[in-house]
């Protein structure tokens, strides 16, 4: 991150558009010049690195380049230098203060003649225990001309430019109202970037949309205490989004314009990649010996075996299940819970239990507590070691429900209510989630969208309702469905069974268009309000 006056950007049409380094000649006639000037200062002092750097500034200046792009990468290539302080017999602040303190107490604070300087210093020097010469250098042994520049890490002309790239991201971020992150990368790219977040202390909402997952982090101007710490903290996990397989970061940035806080929208993807250091990926190994024989064993059985595969939502969390199974289409999760405190045990239960995806918990015999038990899923526990006899047996029942006949009257009566989590169905039923979704969709009752059961006779009432509330947004129609008694998590289905679609209007869904989509209904495309 750089200082924020540095940050080069332009607002056009309520966007922030960060002006970043694209590896033009001058820029790399520039970052070439300065990494030259900086391996020629190793052993000399900082302050003559200080005058060479602004030296060279005015000769940049002259031919047109921005002083910003100069000084960003000075800035860059300093925190690349190793410093070393030339030692001295006192500590330098310490040595001011004692020479201040006699002047005081002898002069009352100020020093009436040059020539008494040299009595102040013997006098100081004495209380010290130290010669007046030493005295006199460490007096200034913390100036740049006593620092020197002890070594420097080399970098090439276009890394620099990379590196200058991701620290101007940061930069626009820092005084971000929110952060959207979206990408459908893998559990074990984005793992990394969950424990960033959560180290770093920030908070986060997450959601599901359509394979990718919507992350949404709470900038520092949301705060009323620790913007300044907190922005630094949200600045520091770019680095980690800009690593994932694919992303798009959207945020708000608040910037003063005349005085006043404006709200401009940052957009920046994964096509931008080229512009970004590159990071790789360590593929960590097991966490314990259990995850490593199901692994095996899944195998051996003939399932195919992801490890950390895609996250999965659980109420605003993410989870990102240790395995994921597959055969024959059908499609589990896995979780291996073992011996953790009780706190971490909490959480994850917790976690678990707003689950809606198929999951299997093995878990340690020694948490065989009430909590546990009460999960919507099956948990296997094992003794120490999981065995290949406890994999089969859970697997089989998954692996042979595929083929298994379902008959009418057992839909029936799997399902039951106005709104039905198709997944949690599943689950405790033991059926299939395809084999469900498609004697669902050819009951005359519901409309299956996106995996949940939606009864028609409530699509129904919530078209009339939102017709006749005139709602154009989903944030107008939203206490209207919390009255109806529809779940929050379940608004988006419940509309779309009802023939609407949402057209996002920036990263806040409330500010999202209502859309009739379909012309049968005697609407035609667009907003409610103006059908």
């Amino acid at each position: 991150m750089l200082p924020s006056p540095l940050l080069r950007a332009r607002m056009r049409g309520g966007r922030l558009l960060i002006l970043f380094a694209r590896g033009r000649k001058v820029e790399l006639n520039v970052a070439k010049g300065l990494i030259s000037l900086f391996e020629s200062s190793v052993g000399k002092s900082l302050s003559d690195l200080s005058s060479r750097v602004e030296d060279l500034e005015k000769i940049y200046e002259a031919a047109g380049v921005d002083y910003k792009l100069y000084r960003g990468l000075s800035v860059l290539l300093l925190r690349r230098c190793g410093l070393q302080r030339i030692s001295s017999k006192v500590e330098p602040v310490k040595a001011r203060l004692t020479v201040y303190s006699v002047v005081n107490n002898l002069f009352g604070g100020f020093l009436p003649s040059d020539k008494l300087r040299g009595d102040v210093l013997r006098r100081a020097a004495g209380i010290l225990g130290v010669g007046e010469s030493e005295l006199e250098e460490s007096m200034y042994s913390d100036s740049e001309d006593a620092i020197i520049v002890r070594e420097f890490r080399g970098i090439n002309a276009p890394e620099l430019l990379k590196t200058y790239n991701l620290a101007l991201l940061q930069t626009a971020l820092f005084k971000a109202a929110s952060l959207t992150v979206e990408t459908s990368a893998p559990g074990w790219e984005i793992k990394p970037l969950l424990r960033d977040v959560k180290y770093r202390g920030l908070m986060y909402t997450a959601y599901r949309i359509d394979k990718s997952v919507r992350i949404v982090l709470d900038g520092p101007s949301s705060l009323i205490k620790m913007t300044t710490r907190y922005g630094t903290a949200m600045a520091k996990v770019v680095p980690s989004i800009v690593s994932l397989s694919n992303w798009c970061i959207r945020a708000s940035v608040v910037k003063k314009v005349s005085g006043r806080p404006k709200y401009l929208t940052l957009f920046v993807d994964d096509s931008m990649r080229k512009l970004f250091p590159e990071r790789r990926f360590r593929v960590e190994s097991f966490d314990s010996a259990v995850e490593r024989d199901f692994y095996r064993i899944a195998q051996q059985a003939g399932w195919k075996v992801e490890r950390e595969p895609e996250p999965l939502v659980s109420g605003k969390d993410i989870v990102i299940p240790d395995f994921k199974v597959s055969i024959n289409g059908i499609e589990l999760y896995v979780e291996i819970v073992g011996f953790w405190t009780a706190e971490y045990l909490k959480r994850k239960i917790e976690k678990l239990r707003r689950l809606r995806s198929r999951i299997i918990v093995f878990a340690d015999k020694r948490l065989a507590c009430s909590s546990l038990q009460k999960l919507p899923m099956e948990v296997v526990y094992y003794d120490g070691k999981i065995t290949p006899v406890q994999v089969y047996k859970a697997l089989s029942k998954y692996r042979e429900s595929r083929t298994e006949e379902v008959d009418v009257e057992t839909v029936k009566r799997v399902l039951k209510g106005e709104i039905v989590d198709l997944k949690m169905a599943a689950r405790r039923s033991h059926i299939d989630l395809r084999i469900l979704e498609e004697e669902a969709e050819k009951m005359d009752e519901y409309l299956v969208i996106g995996g949940t059961a939606i009864h028609k006779s409530l699509s129904s009432r919530v078209s009339a309702v939102v017709k006749e509330g005139g709602f154009i947004t989903y944030g107008e129609a939203y206490r209207a469905l919390l009255d109806m008694g529809i779940p929050e998590e379940y608004h988006v289905p419940v509309l779309e069974a009802a023939g609407f679609s949402l057209k996002w209007r920036g990263i806040d869904i409330k500010n999202a268009l209502i859309i009739r989509k379909r012309v049968s209904d005697g609407f035609k495309d667009g907003a409610m309000g103006k059908a």
